[in-house]
């Protein structure tokens, strides 16, 4: 696991996916983009 790489809050929310990101609170699956996030859930 020495390959893996932290993914920035900027770039957490840009993650396109079939399921909702961690932290997302209001997930579209149409356009796979969250509106709303707990910002206290982040790292």
């Amino acid at each position: 696991m020495k390959n893996l790489k932290k993914i920035s809050n900027e770039n957490l929310k840009k993650i396109q996916g079939g399921s909702a990101p961690k932290c997302c609170l209001d997930w579209d699956p149409k356009t796979k983009n969250c509106s709303q996030w707990d910002f206290n859930c982040l790292p």
